[in-house]
């Protein structure tokens, strides 16, 4: 018991904070998973006769998942050590107690000691600047996915041939973050100039199967049908929903320290005062937990960001809708509708892209520096 109990609030803790992380999270990002490592048969048959559709996707594809996988890395390390923070001012703070109590001995505060650590040497040795490389990663994955689609339409540097997307390839891997995020403004002015353009400077027409596939690639993917159902409408309600699971915990604790402190004030002679003292720093100590943990993954930040593009893209998916409707009607000018509207979706996706890195950069930190 001596050994076990100091353990056991440890693992108290960090249950707290996995269940915090994995409704922040997990769940506010649930269907937007690993990309697959091959083209689906319906991507091969709509990149098959666009130079450079398919290669570009499959670097998307790969880029993407390297960036699940360091984010993942770094947020459940970061989340295990920031639970030990807590769970050892405790230990430490009601030590002679716990031994009075039997709870506890100096071997076994030690062996907490050492776990927490090991688990910060670790995350030092391992994770240096974690979320650093986790955002390079993310924005070429999305600077390659912008320019899927900006070929998918014909729009961007791809208004009149596809001879970008070439360079692309050789040139990502090589591009740091703040070159991402200037080539990501240039998109954006750029995609944003076309968006506005007389008819009579436009590319060549899309035919209606390439306009389709733009609006399954792209649009059906980020708005949704007429901007329901897509992943910033599915991300930021769930942000909101990891933000209110998170306020629940924080004023349950905060509540049931209040309990105590009252019970603790009127009720003295009825309880055991050095108890009742360690149930109320330990309530404390699970609402700054929870406190700390919405702060590091920003869900206000995020929220916002992911309701504020929502409703920038649910006009523009509606006439993107309205636009392939018309053009397989036949109807005189609908693929220049079409376009400038697809050009005007990914000024707005660039722009989120350089408002997700800023909103990131926050988050991060570099243990060593």
């Amino acid at each position: 018991m001596a050994i076990a109990f100091p353990l056991f609030l440890l693992a108290v803790f960090a249950t707290v904070a996995l269940f915090l992380y994995r409704d922040c999270v997990v769940r506010t990002y649930a269907g937007k998973g690993r990309s697959p490592d091959v083209l689906t048969q319906d991507q091969a048959r709509r990149y098959a006769n666009i130079p450079f559709a398919a290669e570009l996707q499959l670097k998307t594809n790969q880029l993407s998942n390297d960036a699940i996988d360091r984010k993942n890395a770094y947020q459940r390390v970061g989340v295990a050590v920031m639970c030990a923070a807590p769970s050892l001012v405790i230990l430490r703070a009601f030590s002679y107690q716990l031994k009075d109590w039997h709870l506890a001995s100096d071997f076994g505060l030690v062996v907490a000691e050492g776990l927490v650590c090991f688990a910060v040497f670790f995350m030092a040795l391992l994770y240096r600047a974690p979320n650093r490389y986790h955002v390079q990663t993310r924005l070429r994955s999305e600077y390659l996915r912008s320019h899927v689609h900006c070929l998918l339409a014909r729009v961007g540097p791809y208004q009149w041939n596809s001879d970008a997307a070439g360079a692309i390839l050789k040139d990502i891997e090589g591009l740091d973050v703040v070159e991402l995020k200037r080539r990501f403004i240039e998109l954006e002015e750029q995609c944003a100039r076309q968006s506005h353009e007389q008819p009579h400077t436009t590319a060549t027409p899309l035919s209606v199967g390439e306009a389709e596939s733009y609006v399954i690639e792209r649009v059906g993917e980020q708005a949704g049908k007429i901007g329901k159902g897509g992943f910033f409408s599915r991300a930021g309600s769930r942000s909101q929903e990891a933000k209110r699971r998170s306020a629940n915990v924080f004023y349950t604790a905060i509540f049931l320290a209040c309990v105590v402190a009252f019970i603790r004030m009127f009720f003295y002679n009825y309880v055991h005062q050095e108890f009742v003292d360690f149930l109320y720093a330990l309530c404390g100590a699970t609402a700054a937990l929870s406190l700390a943990l919405r702060m590091l993954f920003n869900l206000d930040s995020k929220a916002s960001l992911y309701f504020r593009q929502k409703e920038r893209l649910e006009d523009l998916a509606a006439k993107l809708y309205a636009a392939l409707g018309e053009m397989r009607s036949g109807i005189p000018g609908a693929s220049v509708r079409f376009q400038q509207s697809a050009a005007a979706f990914e000024s707005l996706m660039a722009r989120e892209a350089c408002d997700w890195q800023l909103m990131t950069d926050r988050e991060s930190f570099d243990v060593t520096s």
